[in-house]
């Protein structure tokens, strides 16, 4: 046996310290935030209790189903490569990291999913007898994270249309290329 053939990907917080610009600091984080804090201005101390029960229950609920759809989005992702098809994603995104940097965001959605699961039920263990205080600072924080999980999750699904219609066009080409050979030889008979 030779060595280990296995890529060098960077850890998760190295790498959404290299990916910040494309998963972190982007439109659906500041909406996310955007939403945690209407959450704590706006809920009214009379209903933080009620909002928190709820919030704990969609972070459980929702993030789990959107981690499941991450994944299943990432395994089509992975079932479209092939040497042709990785050599043009290289290609056309060696600026935002290659491969690497073009399957990341599967990672970080899921990341964001996993933490919301588990702000939820650290809520649940520990945010029924919380101080008012911490109450609002939870419901804005489950409300930011959930937001964010699920734009996020929008991003993926936008990344797999382009992946699909860009594989599409690939094979089109090829198609095209081989319908041309065979129009070639067949005008030539």
């Amino acid at each position: 046996m030779k060595g280990d053939h296995r890529p060098a990907v960077a850890g998760l917080v190295a790498s959404t310290i290299r990916f910040r610009s494309k998963v972190v600091l982007s439109w659906d984080l500041w909406i996310a935030v955007a939403a945690g804090a209407a959450a704590i201005y706006f809920v009214p101390d009379t209903e933080l209790r009620p909002a928190l029960t709820g919030l704990t229950s969609a972070g459980l609920a929702v993030a789990t189903a959107l981690v499941g759809v991450v994944i299943a989005a990432l395994a089509v992702v992975v079932a479209f490569l092939d040497d042709d098809f990785i050599a043009l994603m290289d290609k056309a995104t060696q600026k935002y990291g290659g491969m690497e940097g073009q399957l990341f965001p599967f990672w970080f959605v899921t990341g964001l999913g996993v933490t919301t699961i588990l702000m939820s039920v650290a809520a649940i263990a520990f945010g029924q007898d919380a101080s008012t205080g911490w109450a609002r600072a939870l419901v804005g924080v489950l409300t930011c994270l959930l937001v964010w999980t699920a734009l996020g999750v929008l991003n993926l699904v936008s990344y797999i249309h382009a992946t699909g219609v860009s594989r599409a066009l690939l094979i089109r080409r090829r198609r095209e290329g081989d319908d041309s050979k065979l129009g070639g030889e067949s005008g030539a008979s």
